[in-house]
């Protein structure tokens, strides 16, 4: 641990300079990027310059071919740069004007190739007409203009070809466009394999590339020097940063060295308390939060100062509002300054997703000076406390249920009782014949009776109704019941009733669980409703309880620690929130339009009564389990006892 704050401390030192390199670096990468990419641009704009020029250059030269080939050419007075040409018939080589001259017919190539000869004589621009299959000497291409027009014949295209290559000795910018024979040339290339628009040679021109790249390297020379100036301008801007910081720094230490002791001394008060602390500015920023947050919420120190919001996205939604009123008026009472603390009680979700309990405590801060300077919060989990009142005020509701189903049911079969000897004597007394007084006292009869059946429910929730315990197999049980359940499933819901090969033995009324699991897979099959995927798996296996495992409605003095038979209903139906599990063992409580009686009161009786507990796990849109848990036996005890 000792290396690695010492390697931190040095790191930190050393830091500034680390980043000073890397400003450096950064500096030049950008420097020779910027460098390179104006040199590309002017690299870019001189041979758009020499396209330009080319283009001109040939676009003249193809203008003049064109007149040329459509004159067929044009005569000039005989000298030494206008010679009879072989190609031209003798009878039209030469003429006589009426003054005794003599005339010579230039044809159109002839013409154009003297036209090239006073460019490059008078201003240097050469300007060549090269055939494929030349008749003159003088149309015989050179090496480059041989590749050039080659690639006119492989197919490239007749678009222009634009390439930087050597002409006399120097370096230049060179483009040829292709030419293609018409019909007025046939005359002169007769007997050749000439046609009209196969491909005759090509226009060339060059342009010498030595006075504008003198200008290139001037220019680029120029750019060269401003980045020069711009890099030694940062490498000064980086050095005297990185003194300041060091200035800055010292400072800063020795102002920090005096401020340890007090940190430290705060940070160990507030750091380890139980409770969450916080300490809020005027404005409603976080500054500080001890490390009981993460053991209360799961989110640690740096997470809330990062997130401002995330205390409030942890508040359960039925609390939110109240929570954000709270914190309002904590700021506002502080701004007031009001020395008075307030308090308010409301749960989290923490990361795990299991709800905690909160009292808050708010209460303004003043420096020396009485200026308010935020709120000082503590966060106590009240969760522990908070379970056992509920298991209190659980388990004094079921004492008071319990007594009220007891005196209800007892007063109540009391009257049926007389009811129901009341409508037999009349039964006895009516004549035989009279069908219809028979028919309603009967209808009577049985009303009666099942009224019988409610009380009878009732007394089995509290406990007092008489069973007739045996010890049974649990798996046979479910193999019995096994096409029973599988009628009350519609054809949307598939079902699994499975038993392992071990036997489980529990002593109960065999007839009361049967009604337990029916009314539980009843249950789950109207969770599960018209949903086209239901699914209710039954099964049946061996755990261990501790008393950890026997909470309320449960009595722990009723309950012994060891093997129980599980018997699990699960689906995956709309599921419960919390406010229907707490009522689910109520009495008459049902959250259909029309109920079933006592329903899971009437099976937490038969439970209790066998000795054993019910567990729930359940959720809003995941399905729910229910665990019945029974008290395990064995054949072979059960025998001896008996014996």
């Amino acid at each position: 641990m000792n290396n690695m704050n010492n390697m931190k401390n040095i790191f930190k030192h050393y830091a500034i300079y680390v980043y000073g390199l890397l400003a450096i670096a950064m500096l030049t990468a950008v420097t020779i990027f910027s460098l390179v990419w104006h040199m590309n641009i002017e690299e870019e704009k001189n041979r758009t310059i020499l396209e330009w020029q080319t283009k001109t250059m040939i676009n003249m030269q193809q203008t003049v071919i064109n007149w040329a080939g459509r004159v067929g050419g044009i005569y000039a007075k005989l000298g030494p740069h206008a010679i009879p040409s072989k190609y031209v018939p003798s009878d039209l080589s030469v003429v006589k004007t009426e003054n005794g001259g003599k005339l010579v017919f230039i044809p159109g190539t002839y013409f154009v190739k003297l036209l090239n000869e006073e460019l490059m004589i008078n201003f240097g621009i050469y300007n060549h007409l090269s055939g494929v299959v030349p008749l003159n000497s003088m149309n015989r291409p050179d090496e480059w203009e041989k590749h050039a027009l080659e690639r006119f014949i492989n197919g490239s295209g007749s678009s222009p070809i634009f390439e930087y290559a050597p002409f006399g000795g120097k370096n230049a910018f060179r483009a040829m466009t292709p030419v293609y024979f018409r019909q007025k040339c046939l005359k002169c290339h007769n007997g050749t394999d000439a046609a009209d628009g196969k491909l005759a040679g090509g226009i060339s021109a060059a342009v010498n590339t030595e006075t504008i790249n003198a200008s290139v390297l001037n220019d680029n020379a120029g750019m060269l020097t401003f980045h020069i100036i711009i890099f030694l301008s940062g490498l000064l801007l980086i050095f005297l940063g990185v003194v300041h910081y060091r200035f800055v720094r010292n400072e800063h230490e020795l102002a920090y060295k005096r401020l340890v002791d007090t940190e430290e001394k705060f940070r160990l008060l507030l750091d380890y308390t139980c409770d969450w602390e916080e300490l809020v500015s005027p404005d409603g920023k976080v500054n500080y939060i001890s490390l009981a947050c993460e053991a209360i919420s799961g989110h640690r120190q740096n997470e809330f100062l990062k997130s401002p919001d995330l205390f409030l996205n942890l508040v359960h939604p039925d609390d939110i509002d109240r929570v954000s009123v709270h914190m309002r008026e904590s700021l506002n009472a502080g701004f007031a300054n009001n020395d008075l603390i307030s308090t308010i009680d409301f749960k989290i979700i923490d990361k795990s997703g299991k709800q905690h309990w909160i009292s808050r405590m708010s209460r303004a801060v003043f420096n020396g000076d009485g200026e308010w300077i935020g709120i000082r919060i503590s966060n106590r989990d009240m969760t522990e406390k908070h379970r056992l009142y509920q298991q209190i005020l659980k388990s004094q509701k079921m004492e008071g249920l319990m007594a009220m189903a007891t005196s209800m049911a007892h007063n109540f079969n009391n009257r049926l009782t007389v009811v129901i000897n009341n409508i037999k004597k009349a039964m006895r007394l009516i004549d035989p014949n009279n069908e219809v007084i028979a028919k309603h006292l009967k209808q009577a009869e049985d009303a009666a009776w099942k009224s019988a059946e409610v009380t009878e429910n009732m007394l089995l929730f509290v406990g007092h109704s008489p069973m007739h315990k045996e010890v049974i197999d649990v798996g046979e049980l479910l193999q019995e019941l096994d096409s029973i359940l599988r009628s009350y499933a519609p054809d949307n819901i598939i079902t699994s009733i499975v038993a392992d090969k071990e036997h489980y033995f529990v002593e109960t009324d065999i007839s009361r669980l049967k009604q337990v699991v029916i009314a539980l897979f009843t249950n789950s099959v109207d969770a599960i409703g018209d949903f086209p995927a239901g699914r209710i798996n039954v099964r049946v296996s061996g755990v261990v309880c501790l008393a950890s495992s026997f909470e309320p409605p449960f009595d722990k003095e009723g309950l012994v620690e060891g093997m129980y038979c599980s018997i699990d209903i699960i689906d995956n139906g709309c599921g419960m929130d919390e406010t229907v599990k707490e009522r689910i063992y109520d009495p008459f409580f049902t959250t259909r339009f029309t109920g079933r009686g006592l329903g899971m009161a009437a099976v937490l009786g038969i439970v209790r009564a066998s000795r054993g507990l019910i567990r729930i796990e359940s959720a809003i849109n995941e399905g729910t389990k229910v665990t019945v848990l029974l008290p395990m036996k064995t054949k072979e005890k059960d025998k001896e006892q008996r014996t």
